[in-house]
C-alpha cells in the first residue's frame, strides 16, 4: 500500500509565488518541489495551509498525487504571522475533520515552521503517527544573528517543545543541526541534516564566457551574486559590506 504524507503549512501556500508576499519565498518552493518528488514515487502528499482567498477551492490537484487543501482557520484573508497562534487549534481541528470526512488515513505527519509544528503535535497525537518537523528558521538562532530583533516569546518556547516533542527534526545543514544542539539544547539523535535537493533539469551548467556576454557583463571582473528576496534578515548588506571590503 503506497504511503500517504500529510504535510502543514498553516502561513504559507506552495501555490503562492515567491516574493508575492514577505511569507512567500524559498519554503514555498521547497514544500512544493518535495511533495512532487515524493508524488512522483507514488506517494501521496495532502498539503495542509490556511484558507486565506475567497475564490479559490478547497482543493487543488498540485501534480499526480499531490493536493493542496485549504482549511478554515480563522478569517479568509491575509493575516500577519502574529495573529496566527490564536487559530493553531482550530487549524487542527478542521484538518481532522477533513480527514475524517474523507476516511483518510495518514502514516506520517511533516510540519513546516514554528507554527504548523504546533498543530501537527495535536494531530500526530490524535492519529497516532510520527511527526517529522521542519523549522526553516528558528527564533533562537535569528536572535543570535540579530539581537536588536527580539523573537516572540512564545515562538521560543514553543520552538523548545517542539525540538523536544518532534519524532524527527530535519536540518538542511550539519552547521544548522550543530547550533541546533548547541544554542537550542536539541536531543542530538532526534536531527538528520538533509540538504536541499537541486532541480537538475533547471539548473544546468553552462559556459562561463557565454553567459556573461549575454547577460552583458565583464568577461574577467569578479561577479558578486545574491540569490534570495530583498529582507533584512537575508543580510543583502553584509554581503555589499563584504564586497566593498575585498580586494
Amino acid at each position: 500500500m503506497p504511503y500517504s504524507v500529510a504535510m502543514l503549512s498553516i502561513h504559507t501556500s506552495p501555490l503562492d509565488m515567491p516574493g508575492r508576499t514577505k511569507d512567500a519565498g524559498g519554503m514555498n518552493v521547497y514544500i512544493r518541489e518535495l511533495a512532487r518528488e515524493l508524488g512522483s514515487r507514488q506517494v501521496h502528499v495532502d498539503i495542509f495551509t490556511r484558507w486565506t482567498e475567497q475564490d479559490s477551492p478547497q482543493i487543488v490537484q498540485l501534480d499526480h498525487n499531490v493536493r493542496v487543501i485549504h482549511i478554515k482557520a480563522g478569517p479568509r484573508a491575509a493575516l500577519d504571522k502574529q495573529d496566527l497562534p490564536h487559530y493553531l487549534s482550530t487549524f487542527a481541528r478542521n484538518i481532522d475533520a477533513f480527514r475524517s470526512a474523507e476516511a483518510r488515513k495518514y502514516d506520517i505527519l511533516h510540519s513546516h515552521y514554528w507554527l504548523s509544528g504546533v498543530a501537527a503535535l495535536d494531530l500526530a497525537r490524535r492519529w497516532d503517527v510520527p511527526h517529522v518537523a521542519m523549522f526553516h528558521t528558528l527564533g533562537r538562532l535569528k536572535q543570535l544573528a540579530n539581537p536588536d530583533a527580539p523573537e516572540p516569546a512564545l515562538r521560543l518556547e514553543m520552538e523548545r517543545h517542539l525540538l523536544q516533542q518532534a519524532d524527527r527534526i530535519i536540518a538542511f545543514t550539519a552547521d544548522e543541526r550543530a547550533r541546533m544542539i548547541r544554542y537550542c539544547a536539541a536531543p542530538p539523535g532526534q536531527i538528520d541534516a538533509i540538504p536541499c535537493g537541486v532541480d537538475l533539469q533547471h539548473f544546468v551548467p553552462q559556459d562561463r564566457q557565454q553567459a556573461r556576454q549575454s547577460l552583458g557583463l565583464p568577461l574577467q571582473q569578479p561577479v558578486v551574486l545574491f540569490a534570495g528576496r530583498l529582507d533584512p534578515f537575508k543580510g543583502p548588506d553584509l554581503l555589499l559590506r563584504a564586497a566593498a571590503m575585498m580586494r
